[in-house]
C-alpha cells in the first residue's frame, strides 16, 4: 500500500471510531469527495447535528487528523462499544438543550416529534421547529412577517432549513462546492466580451430567422377558432360559478387576451364577485372561496355520467391550490378528455340534453313548456332544436354549450351528452384583478403582428433554454414578455404607456377576437435577436431595475432607489424568499410586506440562477450571430446548457 494510501486509511479509522453510528460506506464517500480534512470532519458533524458552529473545532494542520489547537486533539479515541463519545468541548459539557422562542426567548417545553409547529404562550408568534435543540445554539436570525411568523433562512441550493447565516454559509461552502465552483464559472461567462456580427452575417441570420418564425411559430399561436374555444370555456365557468355566486362575472385575462397566446396555452380567469355576492360572503377569504367552489363542482348531485373520470387522483382533473400567495381553481384535463376534438362529435354532443318523462303526451308537453321557460330565463335569445318529444323523454340540442351546461345546473336530473369544453380545456381561476390590468397593457403595448409573433417566439425560447419554470424559482411567462416589452422601450420601437392610465371600467370580460394586420415590411426577425442582443450585451443586470412604470429612455430606475438591495434581502426558503438578483417590477402588484414596495418577479431567482438566466442570453446571442448556419429549430428544438 502506498504512503498516500496509508494515511488515508488510518483517516478513515480515525474516523470510524469518532463516528460510529455512521455507516463506513458513508465516512468513506465524505472523505473522498471533500476537499480537506477539515471539511470532512466538519461535514460528519453536521450528519449527527453536534456542532451548529464549526469554529468550535478551528482547523486540521498537515501533519495529522486534528491539530494540537482543536478541542478534537487529544480526545481519547475509544471503540464503539464503550460509549464514551468525548466530542464536545469542555466549555459546553454541562449545558443542557433548551428550546426558546426566537423572539422573545422565553424557555419552551420540549416537543415529542420534530418537525412541529409551536405556538409562544409569551408573544403568541409561531414558529417551526425542524429538529431538536443542540447543547450551544447559536443566536437564530429571525425576521417578523405581516403574519407574525418567525422564519430562518434556508439553502439556496437544497432548501434545507438552517438556524443562523453563518451556519448557511458554512453549509453553502462545505455541501455545495461544486454549485460554487459553477457560481465562478459563470460569474466569468457572461461578463466576458461578446464578439459583435458583421452586417452581412446578421442580414443572412435575421433573413432565416423571419421566414422560420413565419412558417413555424405563426402556425402555433391563436387563432378564430382557438380563441372562440377558450372564449367558450370562461363562459361556462361562469356558468358553474353562478351556483354559488348569482351575479359572478368571469373575466378572460394572460396571453389569450394580450395576443401572445398559442394553441395550447391554457386559459388565465379571473371571477369578480358584486357588492351582493361579497355580502354574502364577506367572512370568507380568497382560500375559502376556492375552497367552497371546488366542494360544490365534486359533489355527487351534478350526476355527471363522466364526472368520476374527470376529477380523478392527484393532478388530474379540478384541482385546488390554496396555499399559496394567489389561491387557484384549476382544471387539468386527462388525456382522454383533452384529445377530444373541439369541434367533433364531442363537441356537438355536449349541446344535447335530454330529460325523462313518466307519463303521457300531455305531461310531455307541460314539460317541454316549463323547459322552454327556463331557457328563456337564462338566455332569451339562445336558439335550440327539439329532437325528440315523446312519451319516452325530451332530448334538446343547443346551439351553443353554454346553454346547454347551464340547462343541467338548473335541472341536476337532466342528462348531458357530451363533456363540455370546461372540462376538456385546461384553465385556473383566480379572484385576483391585477392580471386583468395587466393583460391590457401589454396588449397595448403590443399591437404590431412582429412583436407579437417575436413575443411567441421568446416565450418558447424561455421554455427550452429552461429559464421559464417558476416551480423552481425561475422566471413566469409573465416577466418573460415584461422583459420583452422593455427592450422595445429601452429601443424606441414603441411608445411608453402609464401603467396607471389603463382603467378597468371599459374593460370587456370576454373580449372578441382581434387579429392583427400583417404587414409587408413586418421583420420579427430582427425583433427577435435585437432582444437576445440587448440584455446579452447592453444590459446592466447587477444595478438596473425592469419596469413599465417609467420611460426607460428618460432614464433607468436602479435597484438602489428602490431599496432591492442585498441587505433587504428576506431570505426564509424557496417559496417565500425575497432577492434581488433579477429585478423586474410589476407594474400593479404591491409585494409582501409593504416596506419592500411593488412586487418584484423575480424574487424567487438565487444567484446561480441569476447568472442561469443571463447565461441563456448569452448562449442564444452566440449561437444566432456567431453561427449563421445554425437551424433555426435547434435554438427552439432543445434546452440549453442550464
Amino acid at each position: 500500500m502506498s504512503v498516500a494510501g496509508t494515511e488515508l486509511q488510518q483517516q478513515l479509522m480515525k474516523l470510524n471510531r469518532m463516528f460510529p453510528e455512521i455507516d463506513k460506506t458513508v465516512i468513506r464517500g465524505v472523505v473522498s469527495s471533500s476537499r480537506d480534512e477539515m471539511s470532512a470532519v466538519y461535514r460528519l458533524l453536521c450528519m449527527e447535528e453536534r456542532y451548529r458552529d464549526p469554529s468550535e473545532f478551528l482547523t486540521i494542520d498537515g501533519s495529522g487528523l486534528v491539530s494540537s489547537t482543536s478541542p478534537l486533539a487529544g480526545a481519547k479515541e475509544t471503540s464503539p462499544q464503550s460509549g464514551h463519545r468525548p466530542l464536545k468541548s469542555p466549555e459546553h459539557a454541562d449545558k443542557v438543550p433548551q428550546l426558546q422562542c426566537p423572539a422573545c426567548s422565553t424557555q419552551l417545553s420540549l416537543p415529542t416529534t420534530y418537525p412541529v409547529n409551536l405556538i409562544c404562550p409569551t408573544c403568541k408568534i409561531t414558529f417551526r421547529q425542524n429538529s431538536p435543540p443542540r447543547a450551544h445554539p447559536s443566536a437564530p436570525l429571525h425576521r417578523h412577517d405581516d403574519n407574525s411568523r418567525a422564519t430562518w433562512p434556508a439553502c439556496d441550493y437544497c432548501g434545507q432549513q438552517l438556524t443562523t447565516m453563518y451556519e448557511r454559509q458554512q453549509h453553502v461552502e462545505i455541501m455545495h462546492m461544486q454549485e460554487l465552483e459553477e457560481l465562478r464559472v459563470l460569474s466569468e461567462h457572461v461578463k466576458r466580451p461578446l464578439k459583435k456580427p458583421a452586417a452581412s452575417e446578421k442580414g443572412k441570420v435575421v433573413a432565416m430567422w423571419t421566414a422560420y418564425l413565419n412558417e413555424h411559430v405563426r402556425k402555433g399561436m391563436d387563432n378564430e377558432e382557438s380563441y372562440n374555444v377558450k372564449l367558450q370555456t370562461a363562459e361556462q365557468v361562469e356558468v358553474l360559478l353562478k351556483i354559488l355566486f348569482p351575479e359572478a362575472q368571469v373575466y378572460l385575462f394572460g396571453s389569450t387576451v394580450s395576443g401572445t397566446s398559442e394553441k395550447t396555452s391554457d386559459v388565465d380567469l379571473a371571477v369578480r364577485l358584486t357588492r351582493s355576492d361579497n355580502a354574502k360572503h364577506a367572512v370568507l377569504d380568497d382560500a375559502l372561496v376556492i375552497d367552497s367552489i371546488w366542494t360544490v363542482l365534486t359533489k355527487e348531485k351534478l350526476n355527471l355520467p363522466w364526472q368520476h373520470g374527470l376529477l380523478g387522483a392527484g393532478d388530474v382533473g379540478l384541482k385546488k391550490v390554496t396555499k399559496t400567495r394567489v389561491p387557484i381553481l384549476g382544471n387539468n384535463p386527462p388525456m382522454h378528455a383533452a384529445a377530444v376534438g373541439k369541434d367533433g362529435e364531442e363537441g356537438v354532443e355536449a349541446r344535447r340534453v335530454s330529460w325523462q318523462v313518466n307519463g303521457d303526451q300531455l305531461a310531455v308537453q307541460s314539460k317541454l313548456e316549463k323547459i322552454k321557460k327556463t331557457v328563456s330565463s337564462i338566455d332569451p335569445t339562445a336558439s335550440y332544436e327539439v329532437q325528440q318529444s315523446t312519451a319516452g323523454g325530451i332530448t334538446i340540442l343547443f346551439d351553443n354549450q353554454r346553454t346547454a351546461l347551464a340547462m343541467k345546473m338548473k335541472d341536476p336530473k337532466a342528462s348531458l351528452h357530451g363533456i363540455p369544453n370546461v372540462f376538456r380545456t385546461q384553465w385556473d381561476l383566480s379572484l385576483k384583478f391585477f392580471g386583468v390590468r395587466n393583460s391590457c397593457l401589454i396588449k397595448k403595448y403590443l399591437p404590431l403582428p412582429e412583436h407579437r409573433l417575436a413575443a411567441v417566439a421568446v416565450k418558447i425560447w424561455s421554455r427550452k433554454s429552461g429559464i421559464n419554470d417558476p416551480r423552481v424559482g425561475l422566471l413566469s411567462s409573465y416577466a418573460v414578455i415584461i422583459l420583452f416589452i422593455y427592450y422595445l422601450l429601452c429601443t424606441s420601437q414603441v411608445e411608453w404607456i402609464d401603467p396607471q392610465g389603463i382603467s378597468l371600467v371599459d374593460v370587456k370580460p370576454r373580449p372578441l377576437f382581434e387579429s392583427p394586420k400583417e404587414r409587408a415590411d413586418a421583420d420579427p426577425g430582427a425583433v427577435l435577436f435585437g432582444f437576445f442582443g440587448f440584455y446579452a450585451t447592453q444590459f446592466d443586470w447587477d444595478n438596473t431595475v425592469i419596469t413599465l412604470n417609467r420611460d426607460p429612455r428618460v432614464g433607468a430606475v436602479t435597484k438602489k432607489s428602490l431599496g432591492w438591495v442585498a441587505q433587504n434581502e428576506v431570505i426564509v426558503d424557496r417559496a417565500n424568499s425575497v432577492r434581488f438578483h433579477i429585478c423586474i417590477e410589476d407594474p400593479y402588484e404591491q409585494a409582501e410586506p409593504a416596506t419592500l414596495g411593488s412586487l418584484n418577479l423575480g424574487r424567487k431567482v438565487t444567484h446561480l440562477r441569476s447568472l442561469k438566466v443571463r447565461d441563456a442570453f448569452v448562449q442564444a446571442f452566440e449561437q444566432c450571430f456567431t453561427s449563421p448556419d445554425i437551424s433555426p429549430s435547434e435554438l427552439f428544438a432543445h434546452p440549453m446548457r442550464l
